[in-house]
């Protein structure tokens, strides 16, 4: 089990814990999709089919994922639920998320709103 955050498409990021794939999947509503942020040790899951769906900007992941991972591009949406859990360790098992990630989230706050 892994310490995460849940960051719905509108509302507050919340701290949970996450048991693996179908964890994820339930938060997202769907199948996932990952958006790895080497810069911050991070993994973001989405829904693969957020856009296909049209599912609501979460404008917060997008900001956090354009800032830390300018290579993703100008153009880049990320849309829905989204789940934030630390980098895989070198088995391939995810792993909690890094303690400085909820404060840069609440930084973002303002921007966001």
């Amino acid at each position: 089990m892994v310490t995460g955050i849940f960051v719905p498409s509108k509302g507050e990021p919340q701290l949970r814990e996450f048991r693996g794939l179908s964890d994820y999947q339930r938060a997202v509503g769907g199948l996932i999709e990952a958006v790895e942020v080497a810069a911050l040790g991070i993994t973001v899951y989405v829904n693969e089919e957020g856009l296909l769906r049209q599912l609501p900007s979460n404008i917060l992941v997008t900001l956090l994922c354009l800032k830390w991972s300018p290579e993703l591009g100008p153009r880049s949406e990320l849309v829905g639920n989204a789940v934030i859990v630390g980098s895989p360790d070198a088995s391939g098992a995810a792993t909690d998320v890094p303690a400085s990630v909820p404060s840069l989230l609440a930084a973002m706050r303002p921007e966001v709103q």
